[in-house]
C-alpha cells in the first residue's frame, strides 16, 4: 500500500533508537538480576517481556533481593510468600 506524502518509515531519529536500546538492555539486566532469566531472554526479542520482568517482584534468593531488599522488610516478605514451594530455575 502506497500513501502519497508518506516518508520512509525506517528513518528514525538516532536519539530515539539509542534511548530505546538503553531501556531494553537495562530492563534485560534487571530481569536477570531479579532471578527471571526467561523474561530476560524473551526480552531480547521483545522488550515488553524484559520490562514486565523488571517491574515484577524479585525472587528472594536473587542478586536484586540481596542488594535492594531489607531482609525483614515488606518486599522480602512478599517475595518469600510468592515463591515459597516453587522449584528454583537455575540461573544462567
Amino acid at each position: 500500500m502506497v500513501i502519497v506524502g508518506q516518508t520512509n518509515v525506517f528513518e528514525y531519529d538516532p536519539v530515539v533508537l539509542f534511548v530505546g536500546l538503553v531501556i531494553g538492555l537495562v530492563s534485560v539486566v534487571i530481569s536477570f538480576m531479579k532471578g527471571k532469566p526467561i523474561f530476560a531472554l524473551l526480552g531480547l526479542f521483545s522488550g515488553l517481556f524484559s520490562i514486565i520482568g523488571a517491574f515484577r517482584i524479585a525472587k528472594p534468593d536473587s542478586q536484586w533481593a540481596a542488594k535492594y531488599y531489607d531482609p525483614h522488610g515488606p518486599e522480602m516478605r512478599l517475595a518469600r510468600e510468592r515463591f515459597e514451594g516453587i522449584p528454583r530455575v537455575p540461573s544462567l
